[in-house]
């Protein structure tokens, strides 16, 4: 381990560099107001990583998958290991690697949150200044009527400054089938009034009548606030759906209304949570007004390298290593947008004074994290303490201190094998900005990203001729294989956009020796960023063998970095808010060269995708947040043909047209297969032209996939042509 100690504002401040950093102080880091999205497939939301030491317990605090609500410090979800249970201590979970029944447990309670129409205009709902929000399975639901154990979902609730217009006939989907349509709009009655229907799948709830305030008094904005109430769960009058009518005017060509802070809950959604329910490994042992606590019904599973649901989509990741680690996650696949947050820091604390705020990878998910390794380098660090903000809103320059630095990782081909690559077992990672990047040739300040590797258990196998893409333009190709040979051997060529980087020969180790087996691995190095030999790409050859046409060679291990990609960071550079002070071979060291904004209700853009989200609070509290965005793959739901229900006439041709729609209604790219199911009737051509044979009637279908579209064509015969013949009668001029 590498420690280098630093004083900044008086304050001594020790870096291990390669090292989890295990403070659970808090932290703060800020910089110009953009928000970064990335791309991805999969959102993993974790927790603190539980190993020889460190939480065996997770809140919304150390767990950014559990609910929470910045804007009141809201969280009702627990998560711990009972460790007097004989059996769930630390030593002996190593040993068993499992969790004794009855020594997990989960918990959540009721919190009060406060109605939005209530904060901003000082009226009630139905009496009530606020509502009940319990965490369940790490998503927000509402206590239905104030009862813990009864939980419903929030379909739609609007930010304070949203509003929404309407004229009379128009419609207002709130989501969850639920929809508000305008029937009436009197804007010059006494008071002014709207009218209503409130619907769910089509089917009326309400007939309602609303109005604006007639003055700023708090008594007549509070006849502004229409309400509905059903009997739910048994539950009788529990809100179903509020809304405040702002303003009732005319329009240019009609009577309009507007309505602000709608809040809806979903009855279909409605649960009632009950004693000795099971739920995933848990079964209830209490519900009641209170909340829920469950515990584990059979022994938890901690076996090397797994993932255990323990319910819903709450999961333990578990190590791939003899030493036993693991964290709570939830993973997202769904569309949608997903904030993976770190730990909240509060200037309201007690010992705010003296409380210095930090964020590493145990207290900020977003940070890079190797489990199986347990590797991470970054940390942020605030230099001043959380009061002293309080007052200011404002980070002064050069007291948002972030610093990385490089940790060995075993090449896959070392841990499986017992081989090196380039004479080494390891290569060097760093994080950087929040994501894994490899040092070049070990030098910190110098880095590139990984554009392929494979997992211990991949294999790729190949003919001659066949071609491997791997990412970011790299690409293999098989130039023979020779399966008959001593020893064995394979030829290829390395490219990269199609230009050659090397004419590579791999062999077949002769044995298991180790010996035979280091014969088996091929590097290419390369000078990169004025690094000589360094590594960018390497794979194990794990077999050739004659199939059954050809010979085949098995590649494992393949590890590459993407050249393109390579950087140098050196002093002085600037990146977002922070400017690099130390950039060496073991330590990049920046701070930020300006003051940093902490308005409340704001998001600040620290440096590339890593933001502080700041509270809409008078009380500050702020986090490190990185916002992910999962894009729904358009996917081919619907064809329409047409002209639809067309008549042809025998010998004439029609020209039919197929729309493809994805999931949304929206057009997409598909490729057709057009077809008549009566071929003596009519055929139809690839371009869509139908060509009528004979009369009768077909169906015409264009196919894509398992999706298609038809339409009924009836072919007619001509009508006759009507001859007329003229004789001269008696009299006439021929």
């Amino acid at each position: 381990m590498r420690t280098y100690n630093l004083c900044k504002g008086g304050r001594a401040l020790s870096i291990a560099i390669g090292t989890l950093l295990v403070s659970i102080l808090m932290l703060l880091v800020v910089a110009f107001p953009v928000s970064a999205t990335v791309q991805a497939s999969t959102v993993e939301m974790r927790g603190t990583v539980v190993s020889e030491t460190g939480a065996q317990s997770w809140d919304a605090q150390n767990f950014a998958g559990f609910f929470y609500d910045m804007k009141n410090n809201i969280s009702t979800e627990q998560l711990h290991i009972d460790t007097t249970i004989p059996g769930a201590d630390l030593s002996s979970l190593n040993t068993n690697r499992s969790i004794p029944e009855k020594a997990l447990i989960y918990s959540t309670n009721p919190k009060l949150l406060q109605f939005m129409m209530n904060e901003q205009q000082n009226v009630t709902v139905d009496n009530a200044s606020t509502y009940d929000v319990v965490g369940w399975q790490a998503e927000k639901w509402v206590a239905v009527n104030n009862v813990g154990n009864k939980l419903v979902k929030l379909v739609f609730e609007m930010e304070k400054n949203d509003k929404k217009t309407l004229t009379t006939g128009e419609t207002w989907s709130l989501g969850a089938g639920y929809e508000l349509t305008i029937n009436a709009i009197n804007a010059r009655a006494t008071p002014r009034q709207v009218l209503f229907t409130l619907k769910k799948d089509g089917a009326v709830i309400d007939e309602g009548i609303g109005q604006p305030p007639a003055s700023e008094t708090t008594a007549d904005k509070q006849k502004a606030v229409y309400y509905k109430t059903k009997t739910i769960l048994n539950e009788s009058d529990s809100l179903l759906f509020t809304v405040y009518v702002v303003s009732i005017f005319s329009g240019a060509t009609s009577d309009l209304v507007q309505f602000k802070y709608a809040w809806l809950i979903d009855e279909s959604s409605a649960k009632e949570i009950q004693g000795s329910d099971d739920y995933g490994v848990f079964e209830v042992t209490q519900a009641n007004t209170n909340g829920i606590t469950m515990d584990n019904k059979n022994t938890v599973n901690l076996s090397r390298n797994s993932e255990t649901t323990l319910m819903g989509n709450l999961k333990f990741k578990i190590a791939d290593n003899d030493t036993l680690r693991f964290y709570p996650m939830i993973t997202y696949t769904d569309p949608g947008t997903y904030e993976v947050r770190g730990t909240v820091a509060d200037a309201s604390v007690p010992t705010s004074n003296t409380t210095y705020a930090s964020w590493n990878a145990q207290s900020f998910a977003g940070f890079f994290y190797d489990i199986k390794n347990n590797i991470s380098t970054e940390s942020l660090d605030l230099l001043v303490p959380l009061g002293s903000l309080q007052l200011t809103r404002t980070i002064p320059e050069k007291q948002l201190l972030y610093s990385t630095g490089k940790a060995a990782q075993q090449f896959k081909a070392n841990d499986k094998e017992g081989v090196n690559v380039a004479g080494s077992p390891t290569y060097s990672v760093v994080g950087w900005q929040a994501e894994k990047w490899i040092a070049v040739n070990d030098s910190t300040n110098k880095i590139a990203k990984l554009a392929f590797e494979m997992d211990k258990e991949d294999k790729k196998t190949l003919r001659t001729g066949e071609t491997w893409s791997l990412g970011s333009g790299y690409e293999l190709t098989i130039n023979d294989i020779y399966a008959r040979a001593t020893p064995r051997q394979v030829l290829f060529t390395l490219k990269k956009d199609g230009t050659v980087i090397d004419e590579g020969i791999g062999q077949l180790p002769a044995s298991e020796s180790t010996i035979d087996k280091q014969k088996a691995v091929y590097y290419k190095t390369k000078t990169i960023l004025g690094e000589s030999d360094s590594l960018l790409f390497t794979v194990y050859v794990d077999s050739i063998f004659s199939g059954a046409t050809s010979d085949m060679v098995q590649f494992k291990y393949a590890w590459l970095i993407d050249e393109s990609s390579a950087k140098q960071i050196q002093g002085s550079d600037e990146f977002g808010a922070f400017e690099v002070q130390t950039a060496t071979d073991k330590v990049i060291i920046l701070d930020n060269k300006n003051s940093i904004n902490l308005s409340k209700n704001t998001e600040t853009t620290l440096m590339g995708n890593m933001n502080f989200r700041i509270a809409d609070s008078d009380i500050l509290r702020f986090y490190p947040k990185i916002e992910y965005i999962i894009t729904q793959t358009p996917v081919l739901t619907t064809i329409t043909v047409s002209p639809t229900n067309a008549t042809v006439f025998d010998g004439n041709t029609k020209t039919y047209i197929a729309t493809t729609l994805d999931q949304n209604g929206i057009a997409i790219d598909a490729i057709v297969i057009w077809s008549s199911s009566n071929h003596s009737v009519g055929t139809i051509a690839s371009t869509g032209v139908f060509t009528a044979v004979a009369a009768g009637t077909t169906t015409i279908t264009a196919k894509s996939g398992d999706v298609s579209g038809t339409v009924t064509v009836t072919v007619m015969l001509p009508e006759p042509l009507l001859v007329f013949a003229i004789t001269p009668t008696a009299g006439m001029r021929s």
